[in-house]
């Protein structure tokens, strides 16, 4: 296993659960691994996995794409000349919640001698389930310390728009407070779609309702198909070579004319995270939808999309015929989910 030397105010950082990206001359690691992260000053080790990797030229050209936060100490890295690599990690710390939690509301509410810390998914804000003080029940406890594509804020305001539109989790306290956010959430009962088998086309059938929801009064946009294009346009010089790596032979230029000449013209609300983890299905067989911060108009085939990817990641494919068959089409273009793959090289 790698042991990746930092610098003890990262390491600190990461201890405390406040970050979750290293900046590395290593070429060598790869996603899915685990490694061990210390330093020099002191015997600790914290065990780490990789879940994602991205490779710039430059310094100058991270802090275009990544939230210059995130980066912890930027003078250990602003000089460098040479390719760097920006990894993002999750460890499995165990670190004292109240310690760094500055909403005092929260303490009233919650019952912190009952929180446990859930790992699934690849969520940046800290996510518990615990239980409230006045009437012991459960709910789901979400903080955010750091900056993100997908803030809790936007959660929390379409938490709001869609309850009662789907089965979706109710809102019970929200707050920022110093720029940390806190959001208390009904916590919806079930089990993970990834722990059943034959029910593809159900899903199918759930899907299709959520991309009928009448958008006519959605402002939501974050994810719009206008939008994915310019943020591609704004990084396709920093992410061309994991793109070169995926697409050999396909110059920079051919991949911009692609996606401008491809671009999806179908608009329906989407999901932004139909993937296994994020449907609970309960014993009355009712499909709960959980992890609703990106909601937007956009195209179907980013749906599609995560959703083919979660099936891979969760060894499910053969249910994607009857997925199809419940959300009513016999076939997906392929030209737009390579679309929907380039576009999503550059959602960092």
């Amino acid at each position: 296993m790698n042991e990746i030397d930092v610098d003890i105010d990262l390491f600190k950082k990461i201890q405390s659960g406040k970050q979750n990206m290293i900046i590395l001359k290593e070429q060598n690691l790869e996603k899915e691994e685990d490694i061990i992260i210390k330093n020099e000053k002191n015997s600790e080790k914290i065990l780490a996995r990789i879940t994602g990797k991205n490779e710039f030229k430059t310094f100058q050209d991270i802090i275009k794409v990544i939230p210059i936060e995130l980066l912890g100490n930027i003078e250990l890295y602003k000089n460098i000349r040479d390719t760097i690599f920006v990894y993002r990690i999750q460890t499995n710390i165990k670190f004292d919640i109240k310690a760094i939690i500055k909403d005092k509301k929260i303490y009233e509410l919650l019952d912190f001698d009952n929180l446990e810390e859930i790992k699934i998914g690849r969520s940046i804000s800290k996510v518990f389930k615990g239980r409230l003080k006045k009437n012991n029940q459960e709910v789901i406890f979400k903080v955010q310390f750091l900056p993100s594509r997908s803030s809790l804020t936007d959660e929390y305001i379409r938490l709001k728009w869609i309850y009662n539109k789907i089965n979706s989790p109710e809102v019970y306290y929200w707050n920022e407070e110093d720029e940390d956010k806190y959001l208390i959430m009904e916590l919806k009962k079930g089990i993970p779609a990834f722990k059943f088998n034959n029910i593809g086309y159900r899903l199918g059938k759930e899907l299709k309702k959520i991309h009928s929801i009448d958008i006519s009064k959605c402002e939501f946009c974050n994810n719009s198909t206008e939008k994915l294009i310019s943020n591609f346009m704004d990084k396709v010089d920093n992410i061309y070579p994991e793109l070169e790596k995926s697409y050999p032979g396909e110059t920079k230029e051919s991949l911009i004319k692609f996606i401008i000449e491809n671009e999806p013209k179908d608009k329906v609300l989407i999901h932004g995270d139909y993937s296994l983890p994020n449907i609970l299905i309960d014993e009355n067989d009712i499909y709960n939808f959980i992890d609703l911060g990106d909601i937007s108009v956009s195209s179907k085939y980013f749906d599609f999309y995560y959703f083919i990817r979660s099936l891979k990641i969760n060894k499910k494919q053969d249910m994607l015929k009857d997925f199809l068959a419940g959300y009513g089409i016999e076939n997906l273009e392929e030209k737009y989910l390579k679309w929907m793959d380039i576009i999503d090289k550059s959602l960092y």
